[in-house]
């Protein structure tokens, strides 16, 4: 590993640097990370503040995640490895909490387009104003913005070539902001789909679509992960394969490849999760979590076909660069 003298990434400290797990970091932060989270020694979580940032080890944590450190599983799961498949687990619900902290308390003001992200990068993000009002356009961006910085993440995704990273970001982004909305429902016991200040999905003033429309739009997806009780764990793997999707058309062989192989460790890892939290009847609740991705492309499919019907009565759904197509 070469390293050079300059700035860490985390600790801000000037040190000699590498590139350990995905981010330029020094020697001390790399090993506090693997602790964290290859260990297993960490599993709470904490904000951090100005005056906390690196005080504290939660917040010391959470800006290794924040800045992209993941430590990439390098092969499938089985019965033989279930201590990495606990770090893994670690290591994307530390990645929830700092979408979800995104999601919940700051934005974008800007109105990025997909090929100008995936050209470009992960978008900064910074803080929310306390007095800004947050319309359906807004929180639909910012929950289809968090999940594309989500995906990011990735070393898979991250590395891919431009033009294929464009098609994937394209592809599993709505699914990905679902499937997370799906999760805040059965979490917090709700039965239809809702931003996270409770606020309705389906945009005001749309008389012309029908109420059998909205209430699939609402209940569809909602309803099937109640009645499965999705957990979190389930949830975030479950993502991990939907954004590893190997038969996205136009992409390149070789980006193919690397998706293809990045599916199936984390669906193994799905898998061995089922198993081990449901003993003989795990291949059938791995079936079932799989079928999730049903509803999300039938979700998808009816926010679609709202939104046509709108601009076809002379009244589109204001939506950003993001929802572009």
């Amino acid at each position: 590993m070469n390293v050079v003298p300059r700035v860490c990434t985390i600790c801000e400290r000037y040190q000699k640097i590498g590139n350990y797990y995905g981010v330029p970091a020094c020697c001390a932060c790399k090993m506090f990370f693997k602790r964290a989270i290859a260990d297993n020694e960490m599993t709470s979580h904490a904000i951090p503040t100005k005056s906390c940032r690196m005080q504290c080890r939660e917040c010391r944590l959470f800006r290794c995640v924040e800045k992209g450190m993941f430590i990439i599983p390098e092969s499938t799961f089985n019965v033989n490895n279930y201590d990495k498949l606990t770090s893994l687990l670690v290591n994307l619900e530390h990645m929830q909490v700092v979408r979800t902290n995104k999601l919940e308390t700051m934005h974008i003001f800007t109105n990025p387009s997909i090929e100008e992200i995936a050209w470009n990068g992960r978008p900064k993000f910074e803080k929310r104003p306390k007095d800004m009002t947050m319309d359906v356009t807004e929180w639909s961006f910012m929950c289809g913005i968090t999940a594309i910085d989500y995906a990011l993440n990735f070393p898979h995704i991250a590395e891919l070539a431009v033009y294929d990273r464009k098609l994937i970001l394209r592809n599993c982004f709505f699914y990905l902001a679902l499937l997370s909305d799906a999760l805040r429902a059965v979490t917090n016991k709700q039965d239809s789909l809702s931003f996270p200040d409770g606020s309705d999905v389906i945009p005001p003033n749309t008389d012309e679509v029908s109420d059998e429309l909205k209430k699939r739009i609402r209940i569809t997806l909602v309803g099937r992960a109640c009645e499965l009780q999705i957990t979190k764990e389930e949830t975030y793997l479950l993502s991990t394969i939907i954004m590893s999707n190997p038969s996205v058309a136009d992409i390149s062989p070789a980006a193919r490849k690397s998706l293809e192989t990045n599916q199936q460790i984390y669906t193994s890892a799905l898998f061995q999760l089922c198993q081990a939290k449901n003993g003989a009847s795990g291949p059938s609740r791995f079936v079932d979590l799989l079928s999730l991705c049903h509803k999300l492309e039938n979700t998808q499919a009816c926010f679609g076909y709202l939104s046509m019907t709108c601009a076809q009565n002379r009244n589109p759904v204001c939506m950003k660069k993001l929802f572009d197509h």
